[in-house]
C-alpha cells in the first residue's frame, strides 16, 4: 500500500512540474494564435525552436539572438532591428525561404529576395494569387505554414535517381 501511494505521489509531482516547466511555451502560442499581426520575434521563436537553437522556456529577444547567429545571410538581407516589428508576407516568406532552404523558383536561386520568395510561397499555395505582399500575418496562419514545414530541414529534397529497368525490353 505505501508503494502505491509514493507512485501516486511521485506522479502528481512530476505532472505539476511539468505543467510548470512547459505552460510558458502553451501560453506563447495561445498568443500567437490569438494575434492579428504577427512579429519578427515571434517568427524567430518558431524556427529556433525548430532548429533547437533555443528552449521552449526561452523570450522572443533570445530567439531574435539565435536567428543572427545562425541565419546571418537571412538577417542582413531583411534589416530588421526590432523584436516587435510586425511582419510582412513577404518578410515572412524569405524568413520561411532561407530558414527551411526552399529552392525550387529559379529567380529565387538566383536572386535570394523577399519579392521572390513571397512568390514561391503563393505558388506552393500559402498565399492566394491576388495576395498583398506588403499586408501583415496573423497568428494562426503562421502557425499553419510553420507547422507546415517544422521539423524538416530541407523542404526541397532532390530526388534520387531511379534505377534504369531493363524489363520493358524485348529480347531477340
Amino acid at each position: 500500500m505505501k508503494g502505491t501511494v509514493k507512485k501516486i505521489l511521485a506522479f502528481l509531482f512530476c505532472t505539476l512540474f511539468a505543467t510548470l516547466v512547459f505552460a510558458q511555451s502553451a501560453d506563447f502560442v495561445s498568443e500567437v494564435i490569438a494575434t492579428q499581426k504577427i512579429t519578427y520575434g515571434q517568427a524567430a521563436y518558431f524556427i529556433c525552436c525548430d532548429y533547437g537553437y533555443i528552449d521552449e522556456t526561452d523570450d522572443e529577444s533570445s530567439a531574435v539572438s539565435a536567428l543572427e547567429e545562425n541565419f546571418p545571410n537571412m538577417i542582413n538581407k531583411l534589416k530588421i532591428q526590432q523584436v516587435d516589428k510586425e511582419l510582412t508576407i513577404k518578410e515572412f516568406s524569405f524568413m520561411c525561404c532561407q530558414a527551411w532552404d526552399i529552392k525550387s523558383s529559379l529567380m529565387y536561386m538566383i536572386f535570394q529576395n523577399q519579392r521572390y520568395a513571397f512568390k514561391q510561397m503563393k505558388a506552393k499555395g500559402y498565399f492566394a494569387a491576388n495576395a498583398n505582399p506588403k499586408a501583415t500575418l496573423d497568428g494562426r496562419k503562421v502557425l499553419y505554414i510553420i507547422s507546415d514545414f517544422a521539423g524538416d530541414k530541407k523542404v526541397e529534397k532532390k530526388p534520387t535517381k531511379a534505377p534504369i529497368s531493363t524489363d520493358f525490353m524485348i529480347s531477340r
